[in-house]
């Protein structure tokens, strides 16, 4: 094996360590250039991903705006991010489990425009 592999298989290691935090919050998102946020709850996220559950379904590779929502709970950053849909999977009950890599995070707190029902 030569040193490129190795310096690959590293890197993937590395991408792989950041924790992901159990977090049970609203997610405010947009797919693309839509002028309305859907809802959906968050499941886990980490410095690279978030996963949330939603009443749509997404297509992978759709860019995203997320916002996450953590209300009263201080142990939860509110933040906005820029992503890409990597997964999206049906569940029961017509909800869909949606996974999508993180590329731009922002902390803050943004109130979208509109909001379609979720």
């Amino acid at each position: 094996m030569d040193d490129t592999a190795i310096d690959n298989i590293a890197e993937a290691v590395e991408r792989r360590r950041f924790p992901r935090m159990v977090v049970r919050c609203a997610v405010l998102y947009r797919l693309g250039d839509a002028p309305e946020a859907l809802i959906g709850m968050s499941v886990d996220f980490s410095a690279t991903g978030l996963n949330m559950v939603c009443k749509h379904a997404v297509e992978t590779g759709n860019t995203i705006q997320i916002e996450l929502k953590p209300g009263r709970d201080k142990r939860i950053p509110a933040l906005r991010a820029d992503g890409k849909v990597v997964r999206c999977t049906a569940l029961k009950g017509g909800l869909y489990a949606v996974s999508c890599r993180l590329l731009h995070v922002q902390s803050g707190n943004p109130t979208p425009e509109r909001t379609a029902p979720p």
